[in-house]
C-alpha cells in the first residue's frame, strides 16, 4: 500500500534555472539507494532465516545509518550543501533523509517506525549506540524528506521493478530476486555470514539475559 505523500509546501520541484546551479546528483544517488537497499534487504532476509529478524536487521542498519557511519550521507554530501535529486533541491542533509526511509523500508520496516524518533528506538535500543537516530529527528523537516524515501519505496518509484518486502516470507519475490541481482555473490556471501555472526551474537546475548533474570528470580 503506498504511504501518505509528503506535503506539497515542502518538497515541490525547483525552477529548472535555480536547479542549473547545483550538481546533479540524480543518477548517482539512486544507484545509491538501489545498492543499499538491496544490502539490506539481503541481510533481512538472512535475519529472518536465523530467526533473530528485527533485532539484527536493526543493529546493521543503525550501524550503517548512524552519525559518522558508513551511509551517513548527511556527512559526507554536506549538511547544508544543495544537489538537484530529480527536479528537487535538495541538501546533503536530505537526502540523508531520503535514504534513511527508502532503505529501511527495503530492510521491512514500517512507515510508522521510520517516521519518529520512537519508532527509531524500536529498531534498535542497544547501549552501544545511544540515540543513533537523534541526527534524523532534529529538525521538523526531517520528517518529510524521511517519508518522502519511504514513498519512492512504497510507490515503486525508484525502480519500478521494487516492492516491498514480504517480511513474512522467506523466499524472495521476482522483484526481490532482481533486487539481489544488484549484489556480487562476493558481497551475497559476505552479507550472509555477517548475519549469521550477528544473529549468533544476539541469541547468546539474549540466553545470557534469560539466565540472570532466572537467577534473580530464585
Amino acid at each position: 500500500m503506498a504511504s501518505e505523500e509528503a506535503p506539497n509546501s515542502v518538497l515541490q520541484k525547483t525552477d529548472v534555472q535555480v536547479l542549473a546551479s547545483y550538481p546533479n546528483i540524480t543518477s548517482s544517488f539512486s544507484k545509491t539507494l538501489k545498492n543499499n537497499a538491496a544490502y539490506i534487504a539481503y541481510y533481512a532476509m538472512w535475519d529472518k532465516d536465523q530467526g533473530t529478524y528485527p533485532a539484527g536487521t536493526g543493529l546493521e542498519f543503525a550501524s550503517k545509518v548512524k552519525s559518522g557511519g558508513e551511509w551517513d550521507y548527511k556527512r559526507t554530501l554536506g549538511p547544508s550543501t544543495k544537489y538537484e535529486y530529480n527536479g528537487y533541491a535538495m541538501r546533503g542533509e536530505d537526502l540523508g533523509n531520503v535514504h534513511y526511509g527508502f532503505v529501511g523500508r527495503a530492510a521491512g520496516f514500517a512507515p510508522t517506525i521510520l517516521r519518529s524518533a520512537a519508532g527509531a528506538y524500536q529498531i534498535y535500543s542497544g547501549t552501544s549506540m545511544p540515540n543513533w537516530w537523534s541526527s534524523y529527528f532534529d529538525d521538523p523537516i526531517d520528517q518529510q524528506y524521511i517519508n518522502f524515501g519511504i514513498n519512492m519505496w512504497d510507490n515503486g518509484t525508484l525502480p519500478k521493478t521494487l516492492s516491498a518486502m514480504q517480511t513474512e516470507s522467506m523466499t524472495p519475490s521476482i522483484e526481490d530476486a532482481q533486487l539481489f541481482n544488484l549484489l556480487t555473490d562476493s558481497e551475497k556471501k559476505e552479507i550472509e555470514e555477517k548475519a549469521k555472526k550477528n544473529s549468533a551474537k544476539i541469541k547468546k546475548e539474549l540466553k545470557e539475559q534469560e539466565q540472570k533474570q532466572q537467577q534473580e528470580n530464585k
